[in-house]
């Protein structure tokens, strides 16, 4: 029965750090063959993670530890810093103020402040409609958004991915500050088209973010409908397409998904 399980993850993709480059990728593999199993698809070295500039160690005391970091700001607060601040394939550096900077800059004001700003929107107008699709697209040919975030993906860069999503976040973010829609609503101008976009956009962002930081995906996407099970079984390649969102779908504004640091 093991030899099941094992099969279905190996060969694989191996990760190691770069002080571990000659024993991974030769020692390990030349008993990989000894041992008549397959090699490693792909080895993928990345960087140390240094605190304030300098290698962590316990002689310095600037050891970080990972577990008093997620038990105060939260997993995927951890996540966002550790896959979106530092390069994949450098050393990067961790210091509680850069930490505390990203999580401000991207999550609180950035990812969790636009879905509370959406979401807020539509609870109170009663729901979307419309797929008017020209109105906000992503795609912009061999540009669009999912090739460099597939792309990116596929090279380990990590970085990259999340900065696609930070751009699109701020993208949302500029397009409701132009459009106004409140304002539109005073004037009797009917805004489901726009919010229609907006929520249409989110949802882009919660399927981007599903690797990066599961759990407060998952909680964008509940909130524009999805069940559990519509997420555990997503296939990319069809939700990517854009105006999937059902027209006249029951949207859910939800607690606050970061909150705000205490000074």
């Amino acid at each position: 029965g093991g030899r099941g399980v094992f099969h279905d993850f190996w060969p694989g993709v191996q990760v190691a750090g770069k002080d571990n480059l000659r024993q991974q990728t030769a020692m390990w593999q030349a008993m990989l063959m000894s041992a008549g199993i397959p090699n490693s698809k792909q080895v993928f070295i990345h960087g140390f993670v240094t605190a304030g500039g300098q290698k962590m160690s316990k002689s310095l005391g600037n050891v970080v530890d990972p577990v008093e970091i997620v038990e105060k700001y939260g997993v995927d607060a951890t996540r966002y810093y550790l896959l979106g601040a530092l390069p994949s394939y450098d050393d990067g550096d961790f210091t509680i103020e850069k930490f505390e900077e990203f999580y401000t800059a991207h999550l609180v004001n950035g990812v969790g402040n636009l879905t509370s700003r959406i979401l807020t929107m539509i609870e109170k107008e009663q729901g979307v409609r419309s797929k008017e699709k020209d109105y906000l697209s992503l795609e912009g040919g061999e540009y669009g958004f999912w090739d460099s975030y597939v792309q990116a993906m596929t090279d380990y860069d990590f970085q990259k991915v999340v900065s696609l999503v930070n751009d699109f976040v701020k993208q949302l973010d500029t397009k409701i500050s132009d459009e106004k829609p409140w304002e539109k609503a005073k004037n009797g101008e009917d805004i489901k088209p726009l919010l229609y976009q907006l929520a249409e956009g989110l949802r882009h962002i919660g399927l981007a973010l599903l690797p990066i930081i599961p759990a407060s995906a998952e909680k964008i996407l509940t909130r524009l409908g999805y069940t559990q099970e519509q997420i555990n079984s997503l296939n990319l390649n069809v939700e990517k397409e854009w105006g999937r969102l059902a027209s006249g779908t029951k949207i859910v504004k939800g607690e606050i998904l970061f909150p705000r640091l205490e000074k």
